[in-house]
């Protein structure tokens, strides 16, 4: 093996160094200086620097060309070997010990003698045990062979045992002395102690250290937000010194003002003077001139009559409120009569204004829609005109009937009026004018009543063009509700349904009249009381809606409504109500099976039906057209006739 130390002549010994550090010193010089027994004292008595100094200096005199760096690492690993072989030799000394005493012949070559008789027998070879004793072994082709390194490291080992020996002895004696000298075991002791404290210390150490890192922490976060707010308040110092300028300034302004109001109040007190004494000198000609009262004058009267006052206080209004006012005397004011002129003349101005903008309007397609309804036993008819997404009304007038004929004349003599009005104001010709109108009116929307398609048709006869005709969306809720009370009619004359409230349009109509006249009316029922404990029940005052007959989905959307409260009606009824005329007449129809099942039904329809049909028509929050509308009607219908006429559909009692 590379490397490894075998005495012997010096041509070894350069192989050992050649092998050993890796270079070539075959062509060194001869006479080498260097024992062997030297360097093994060098590796044992000085450090790896100064041996690897000492065999750089000998390589460069001998003119060996290496590196120190290299010197260095092959002396450290070889010292390393050899003491790894001393700890070795150390722990296994009681078994070479024997040996130690005894000599053995070694030629000075260190090679082994040749046998010269076969008969010769080599020496017996005694085999150290394990525990110490020595086996004497034989075996055939072994002899006793020892070389000069065997002897060497023995004698460096004896050496170097006796040396450790005195040094043990010399420590057992010393720790003899230290042992007499001093206590060990309170040495010990406080040792263990001062172990003891000076791990609590280092503990106390290390919290005060965590301590003072996390209180460095807050003083920086406390020193930012300190310069934080420092900048902060000069911000706000700035803002405050240029707001107590500016308020400074606005205490000039305001100084300023105050002297022009005062200025400006005596220059009105001399205006009002002259003013009042102007109007008290010249009252009645500055209103009433030539017979006519000014504009001014009329537009106060035209505000009374939008207002609904009645023609008779008007003028009395007028003159109070100038009074009261401007301090204006009004001697004369206008009579009842000429107030009444002056509303026919806001009809003519309507007239006006609205041929106008029909007349004036680009190509669009007007609607003309009608609807009458009766009053009192009056018969009133209103006509309504849309164009260009708005809506105007021409006229709500009192007719003699409700056939054909009284609403074909009524809407065409509105019509022909309009032309007239027009054409005088404007002069332009009237025909003219009503062939403008003929040419945009082109759809009509009514409900679906008979009479209103005969007018539909008289009007299509009379412009000489196909008018679309419409029909209204919402008006078949009210031939619902018509048929639904029919049905229920028939079906309480079926079952002999009794009740105890009072009407002609079925049991459970009467009583959804009847409970709307116990919120709303206060000469039968009792509104106070009743809008009080709906507040108290947590629930909206305008829940319980007014019922005036067939008014689209009231009917159906009282029922439900009723249905839902019927267990919170009872109890405010009994309870709770006022004595009024019919309060035991409702408890008694709330309580009765056949009614509730009909209101149930409304109910349901109402909430299937008409609710969603008010949603999506009514509020319109689609803002879909008429003709947008048409598929969604189409499907209603078709659904309709399904629950209607359909085997399968489950409201079929059939």
């Amino acid at each position: 093996m590379a490397g490894t130390f075998i005495p012997g002549s010096m041509k070894d010994f350069r192989i050992y160094v050649s092998d050993t550090y890796c270079v070539d010193i075959s062509t060194a010089a001869v006479g080498f200086e260097l024992k062997f027994g030297h360097i093994e004292f060098l590796l044992y008595n000085n450090t790896v620097v100064n041996v690897a100094d000492a065999v750089f200096s000998y390589f460069a005199k001998v003119g060996i060309a290496t590196t120190k760096a290299t010197v260095i690492n092959k002396v450290r690993r070889h010292m390393s070997e050899m003491k790894n072989f001393s700890r070795k030799i150390t722990r296994s000394w009681h078994l070479v010990a024997p040996y130690l005493d005894k000599n053995f012949s070694i030629d000075a070559a260190g090679k082994k003698r040749p046998v010269q008789d076969s008969t010769e027998r080599p020496s017996m070879v005694k085999k150290l045990r394990p525990d110490g004793d020595v086996e004497a072994t034989e075996r055939p082709g072994n002899t006793e062979r020892h070389c000069a390194r065997c002897c060497t490291q023995l004698q460096h080992f004896v050496a170097h045992s006796a040396s450790l020996s005195e040094k043990l002895l010399v420590s057992r004696k010393a720790v003899r002395l230290l042992r007499k000298r001093f206590n060990t075991r309170r040495v010990n002791q406080e040792l263990g102690r001062k172990s003891t404290l000076i791990t609590s210390y280092r503990q106390v150490k290390a919290t005060l250290k965590s301590e003072n890192e996390r209180l460095s922490e807050e003083n920086r976060q406390m020193s930012l937000k300190l310069k934080k707010a420092a900048a902060e308040l000069s911000k706000w110092k700035r803002i405050a010194k240029r707001r107590s300028e500016q308020r400074n300034l606005l205490k000039d302004r305001i100084q300023a003002l105050k002297l022009s109001l005062e200025e400006g109040k005596v220059r009105i007190d001399e205006l009002g003077e002259m003013l009042t004494d102007s109007y008290s000198s010249h009252s009645t000609q500055s209103i009433r001139l030539a017979g006519k009262y000014d504009a001014p004058f009329r537009k106060c009267l035209y505000a009374c009559l939008e207002s609904q006052v009645p023609v008779e206080k008007a003028g009395l209004l007028v003159r109070y409120i100038l009074n009261e006012l401007t301090h204006i005397s009004i001697v004369k004011i206008p009579a009842p009569s000429t107030t009444a002129q002056m509303a026919y003349e806001m009809g003519i101005i309507s007239d006006l204004q609205l041929a106008e903008a029909l007349y004036t309007a680009p190509s669009l397609i007007a609607t003309l829609a009608w609807d009458a309804t009766t009053i009192d036993g009056s018969h009133f008819n209103e006509v309504n005109l849309s164009f260009g997404g708005k809506t105007f009304t021409l006229e709500i007038g009192k007719l003699g009937g409700g056939s054909t004929l009284d609403y074909f004349e009524h809407i065409v003599g509105i019509i022909r009026n309009l032309g007239t009005t027009y054409s005088t104001y404007s002069g332009i010709q009237q025909h003219l004018i009503l062939y403008k109108f003929r040419e945009m009116l082109q759809t009509t929307l009514t409900d679906r009543a008979p009479v209103n398609s005969c007018v539909s048709q008289q009007l299509s006869q009379l412009f000489a063009k196909d008018l679309l005709v419409l029909h209204c969306n919402l008006h078949p809720l009210d031939g619902l509700a018509s048929e639904a009370k029919k049905v229920l009619r028939r079906f309480d004359a079926k079952y002999s349904v009794n009740s105890n409230t009072f009407g002609k349009e079925g049991k459970a109509a009467n009583l959804i009249q009847a409970v709307s006249k116990l919120r709303h009316k206060a000469s039968t029922g009792d509104p106070s009381s009743f809008k009080a404990f709906l507040r108290l029940s947590d629930l909206k005052v305008g829940v319980i809606v007014r019922y005036v007959g067939n008014r689209l989905h009231i009917l159906f959307h009282s029922a439900g409504v009723i249905i839902r409260l019927k267990n919170l009606l009872l109890r405010y009824l009994q309870r709770y109500c006022n004595e009024t005329s019919f309060r035991l007449s409702l408890i008694q129809d709330l309580q009765q099976p056949n009614i509730l099942v009909q209101l149930r039904v409304l109910g349901l329809f109402g909430k299937m039906l008409t609710g969603p049909w008010m949603t999506l028509i009514y509020k319109n929050e689609r803002k879909m057209k008429h003709l947008e509308m048409i598929p969604h009607v189409k499907v209603c219908i078709d659904k309709l006739n399904y629950c209607g006429f359909s085997r399968e559909s489950p409201l079929n009692a059939n």
